[in-house]
Parts: C-alpha cells; sequence; structure tokens
C-alpha cells in the first residue's frame, strides 16, 4: 500500500514513453512486482494507479511528441535534403514509440493498446508517412517493420480487433497494385497483408508476381 502509490508518482513525473530503455525496465519492474508478490494482480486498486499513469502519459506523448511534416514530392525527391532528412527522422520518432507503446502488450489492455497504437499512431501518422513516401519499396519495408513489432496475439485470425489493420490493409493494396513496386517488394507486400489477416489481398498482389 506504501510502495505502489509511490511508485505510480514516479511514473507520472519521470516516464518518457519516447524512451526504449525507461519502458523496458518499467514493464520489467512491474511484471516483477505481480510475479512475486501474489496478493497483486493487474486489477489491484494500486497497480491500477500506476497503469493508470503510464496510459495518460502515452497518449500525452502522441499529442505532442508527434509530427509527420507534410513536403512536396518535389521537395523530398533528394537523397540528403533538409526536408528528407526531417520527414525521416519524425517517422523513425513515432515509428519508436509504437514499439515502446506494443510493449505494454499483456499489461494494458488489448483495446486500450490498440486504441493508442493503431488508431492513433498507425492509422493516424505512420500511414501518413507510408503514403507521402516517394520510394514505394521503401515504404513496404518500413511497413515490413511495423508488423513485425506487432504483438503475435494481434497476428492472429481469432483475434476480435483485427479490423483496425483494415487501413494498413488497404495502403497495401493500393501500393502493390501500382506498378510501382520490384517483384522482391511486392512478395513483401503480400507477406505482410497475409500477416495482417488479409488472405484476399494477399491473393490479389501474389497474382501481380
Amino acid at each position: 500500500k506504501v510502495v505502489m502509490p509511490k511508485l505510480a508518482e514516479i511514473i507520472r513525473t519521470s516516464y518518457d514513453p519516447m524512451s526504449t530503455s525507461q519502458t523496458v525496465r518499467l514493464v520489467g519492474v512491474l511484471s516483477a512486482i505481480v510475479r512475486d508478490f501474489p496478493t497483486l494482480s493487474w486489477k489491484s486498486k494500486h497497480l491500477r494507479l500506476c497503469l493508470s499513469a503510464i496510459t495518460e502519459l502515452i497518449k500525452d506523448s502522441l499529442d505532442h511528441d508527434v509530427y509527420i511534416p507534410m513536403y512536396t514530392k518535389a521537395l523530398m525527391e533528394y537523397p540528403h535534403s533538409v526536408h528528407l532528412t526531417f520527414f525521416q527522422r519524425q517517422f523513425y520518432a513515432a515509428l519508436k514509440l509504437f514499439k515502446n507503446i506494443v510493449t505494454w502488450q499483456g499489461i494494458l489492455s488489448d483495446g486500450v493498446l490498440t486504441e493508442m497504437a493503431v488508431d492513433s499512431l498507425l492509422n493516424r501518422y505512420l500511414l501518413l508517412s507510408l503514403r507521402a513516401n516517394n520510394d514505394p519499396s521503401d515504404a513496404v519495408d518500413k511497413a515490413r517493420v511495423i508488423t513485425d513489432w506487432m504483438p503475435d496475439p494481434w497476428l492472429k485470425k481469432s483475434w476480435p480487433l483485427t479490423s483496425k489493420f483494415g487501413m494498413f490493409v488497404k495502403w497495401l493494396e493500393a501500393t502493390g497494385s501500382s506498378g510501382n513496386l520490384p517483384r522482391d517488394a511486392l512478395q513483401e507486400a503480400a507477406r505482410i497483408a497475409k500477416k495482417l489477416g488479409s488472405d484476399e489481398v494477399n491473393e490479389k498482389l501474389r497474382m501481380k508476381l
């Protein structure tokens, strides 16, 4: 009763969701507490104070730390332009936050996590960046990284929230159908679609190989 409120206060004042090292350590600490103290569970009032603080901090980070700039294609054509460099830096910052958020899978509820990681980050920011990418092969490779970081339970066909990947799958279908992808990138797009539970898009893209 004494330790958990103090831990919740430390989380509120010190945890940075953009930090992977802090996220991994905090996940480990909370998992160890539940494992080593049988009287505590994830539904415990005091533990829920910690989880509530974590959720609010992640939401605040989504509101204030994520920004994807939109430039014209002409400004993004040159590999070493300041515009492309900034665009890529902002994408990878958002991608890092995505990875940190999904690290909480199994601790925070899937409903809360998908609202933050998929609805607020993937569909709102990361997909925006993928669509604006002048290099479709690079965009597909980034989509692969996003999908590879998704928790395994989210990629099971029986998972009730699979529909949340609809926008992601539609982008894969459109990119794969554009005729701008080399064979290996098209194969990768088809593989990602299948991994996300869309056999239909997988087959459509494979037919173009």
